[in-house]
């Protein structure tokens, strides 16, 4: 009868650690899901950026952007591409015509991870992207009545597109944009 009484007391024990191990990582995984936004599931935040009409090194008329891109999940994603895409109008005002920069990255380690991380100075877990195609010179624009405040418009509608493997999402930022020329 004692024998019995301890066999139950035992299996009454391992399976209450079966089951707190079970819970436990249940909760982890919990922990873990994606941060969510007041509408969207995001793994990344993108900080609305910047942009700019200047007049390069060369002379050369340009739109220049810089956008900030984080993730924020709690997970490293890997094979991270950040693609800048304007608006297909902006394809009149651009000599090359060409409306989308990819940006290749290794991985973007989770905050957490980032800083177990030894990259030095760098934010592991995010970059700053920078993109400066070159538009049409000012005598092309007189000359099909475009102007610069036309360009400012349009370019500050600005798609952020961000991949990794195994997932992906698109945010649409509101550039704030400068004109530069003649300062």
């Amino acid at each position: 009868m004692v024998l019995i009484k301890k066999r139950r007391f035992y299996f009454s024990v391992i399976l209450c650690v079966f089951l707190l191990l079970s819970l436990s990582a249940c909760a982890r995984r919990e922990e873990q899901e994606p941060v969510y936004d007041a509408d969207h599931k995001f793994y990344c935040e993108v900080k609305d950026g910047s942009g700019k009409i200047i007049t390069d090194q060369e002379g050369l008329l340009r739109v220049s952007f810089e956008v900030s891109v984080f993730n924020i999940s709690p997970y490293t994603l890997d094979d991270v591409c950040v693609t800048l895409r304007l608006p297909e109008e902006m394809a009149y005002y651009l000599a090359s015509g060409v409306l989308e920069m990819p940006t290749p990255f290794d991985r973007f380690y989770s905050e957490a991870e980032a800083a177990l991380q030894s990259e030095g100075d760098m934010k592991a877990w995010g970059a700053i992207i920078g993109w400066a195609p070159m538009i049409m010179e000012a005598s092309y624009l007189e000359e099909h009545d475009q102007e610069i405040e036309d360009i400012l418009e349009i370019a500050k509608r600005i798609e952020v597109e961000i991949t990794w493997d195994g997932g992906g999402e698109t945010h649409s930022c509101e550039m704030k944009m400068e004109n530069c020329l003649g300062k």
